[in-house]
């Protein structure tokens, strides 16, 4: 059985390079809340400046 929930949006404040919403995006499929801070970038995994909840 498929999870057909949608998923959350990305909150993105100021901008955001492409590396840092890839993983924005690949790091919502578990969240609840996905949100860039005006900071963010590109890390490992995570971008910097994301908060995952």
């Amino acid at each position: 059985m498929q999870d057909r929930s949608p998923k959350p949006e990305i909150v993105i404040m100021g901008e955001a390079s492409e590396g840092a919403l890839a993983q924005a995006q690949n790091c919502r499929i578990e969240a609840e809340a996905m949100l860039l801070m005006a900071d963010n970038h590109q890390g490992y995994g995570m971008p910097v400046g994301g908060v995952a909840v």
